[in-house]
């Protein structure tokens, strides 16, 4: 037996309010597929040439950094007030610069750089990325989300023992600017 359209409920719905989880202002990616880190070369800001070699140097969080960027400035500044409780967690922080790769804007220059690692008095590793290697990071950066996207500063990848990155950290909301062109 069929009901009339009289005699048919009608049900009203009504949305729930929306609640956004409280923003942490920041890009934590936890990578479900790792990807092995190549070798990555830099200059540390003594001159010294030096290799970072993910199998063997153990867990690393390789911090991509430039002194013109705020975000950055600010996050070299964390990882030095909990420097201790890194190494504590046998976690070896490396902090390269991309300042002396050529972005096309005029900020290349690396002295800011160096005299910034002077000023902060870091206690860990830095140095300055060169070209190659901010390819090699790029297009790292570009396997792991499937597509070509700019390599944002801050940006920091946490490398586990075996040597594939295990996460990827990325800028504050609003501070998206592409390290070095």
């Amino acid at each position: 037996m069929r009901q009339s359209s009289e005699q048919r409920r009608t049900a009203t719905l009504k949305p729930a309010p929306l609640q956004l989880p409280e923003s942490t202002q920041v890009a934590r990616v936890p990578l479900t597929r790792r990807r092995k880190l190549p070798e990555i070369e830099y200059v540390d800001f003594q001159g010294k040439r030096k290799t970072i070699v993910p199998s063997t140097d153990g867990r690393i969080l390789i911090n991509l950094w430039a002194s013109w960027c705020t975000p950055c400035v600010s996050e070299l500044q964390d990882l030095k007030s909990h420097a201790a409780a890194l190494r504590e967690k046998n976690l070896q922080v490396v902090a390269l610069s991309t300042d002396g790769v050529d972005d096309g804007q005029g900020r290349s220059d690396i002295r800011k750089a160096t005299e910034l690692v002077k000023q902060l008095e870091l206690p860990f590793a830095s140095g300055a990325v060169g070209n190659a290697s901010l390819e090699q990071i790029r297009a790292l950066h570009a396997k792991m989300f499937y597509k070509v996207t700019p390599l944002p500063v801050p940006t920091s990848f946490l490398v586990d023992k075996n040597g594939a990155v295990a996460i990827e950290h990325g800028p504050p909301n609003g501070a998206l600017r592409e390290g070095g062109g």
